[in-house]
């Protein structure tokens, strides 16, 4: 009789516990929320470009080879990037998502390391003088938090999943893409600039992303329910 009693309490305890969650809602498929979330950085980037307005020299760099190189592996890194991640978010999808994005990110490093191989060539030494620029650092940082938190608020069920992959992957994506929309106004002196300034703040982003991982998807599971 005990045994059965347990039995029947135990079925009550999980039909009280269902009817008191209710159904759970169904997420939207990853392509779907990456479309989402591509519309809402893709404003941000025009906003922005609005603002700032396009570099005076847009038209002589637009059509060269190097820019094109430089403005497109570092926008398909993003793009990538940011795919991977909503990818790693689902339990049932597989971990070498997260390597996707390392070949176009390779891609962006070598495109660089040529530029500054050219800028050698053609101007010297000066070709690979350093100077600074806190300007692309600050924006990169600025505009990968604003893309940043549609995103991590689209990936808090990663929370108890792939956490560090998945805002590796995120912090990447964004980092980048800030960095492809940054070279449509503003431009630097030499490739080994633009490595610099670029890459540091990319790896900021993601070193701070991954650090606060925890938190993030904690205030955004809270935030919403």
């Amino acid at each position: 009789m005990s045994d059965i009693g347990s039995i029947r309490s135990t079925e009550d305890l999980i039909q009280s516990l269902s009817a008191a969650t209710g159904p759970a809602g169904r997420l939207l498929s990853p392509w779907w929320r990456y479309l989402i979330w591509l519309a809402l950085a893709g404003s941000i980037a025009g906003s922005s470009i609005y603002f700032h307005g396009l570099r005076s020299d847009i038209d002589q760099l637009w059509p060269t080879l190097r820019y094109q190189l430089e403005f497109w592996t570092s926008a398909v890194t993003g793009l990538v990037g940011a795919y991977s991640a909503f990818m790693l978010v689902q339990p049932d999808r597989d971990d070498r998502w997260a390597v996707l994005p390392l070949p176009f990110l390779g891609s962006w490093l070598l495109t660089l390391g040529g530029g500054c191989y050219m800028d050698f060539v053609h101007m010297g030494p000066e070709g690979l003088s350093f100077g600074t620029s806190w300007h692309c650092f600050g924006y990169i940082l600025e505009t990968s938090f604003l893309m940043a938190l549609p995103m991590v608020f689209m990936l808090r069920h990663a929370g108890r999943i792939r956490p560090g992959a998945v805002i590796l992957c995120a912090g990447l994506s964004v980092a980048t893409l800030s960095s492809a929309v940054l070279t449509l106004f503003h431009d630097l002196d030499t490739a080994l600039m633009v490595l610099i300034w670029h890459g540091s703040a990319t790896v900021a982003v993601c070193v701070f992303g991954f650090c606060l991982r925890g938190p993030a998807f904690f205030i955004s599971e809270r935030i919403a329910r």
